[in-house]
């Protein structure tokens, strides 16, 4: 067999696995999800704040400690003992503002796992 024919045989199989990893996703169960998050807190993420809107954002995180205005930007600051949480909002095409950026701080401003942060905010409330 020659050398070309084994590699576009393995290039086959190999497309094989990647595309039967993408034919099943998550489901909503409400036991935990591969990353060992309950399915019921998923939404408690980091990553779950983007795009929501102001009032998506005070229903997850409830009023922010101090709310400052940077044009375009609008900062909404969650603080807890061990960290702070900013959360960006900008407005969309659509006239809405909604989250597009965080960033998470201890109290000596230097940067900290987002999900502890998020976590010690939640707490909080």
């Amino acid at each position: 067999m020659s050398s070309v024919v084994i590699l576009r045989a393995l290039g086959f199989c190999l497309l094989l696995l990647m595309l039967g990893g993408c034919a099943g996703g998550p489901q909503e169960t409400g036991q935990a999800g591969p990353s060992g998050v309950p399915a019921s807190t998923a939404h408690k993420q980091p990553e779950s704040l983007i795009g929501l809107d102001r009032a998506g954002l005070t229903s997850t995180l409830g009023e922010p400690r101090m709310l400052r205005r940077e044009a375009p930007a609008e900062i909404w600051q969650y603080r807890s003992r061990s960290c702070v949480l900013d959360v960006f909002l900008y407005e969309t095409p659509g006239g809405i503002e909604t989250v597009t950026h965080l960033e998470a701080r201890n109290n000596l401003a230097e940067a900290v796992a987002m999900d502890r942060c998020m976590g010690s905010v939640l707490r909080r409330t």
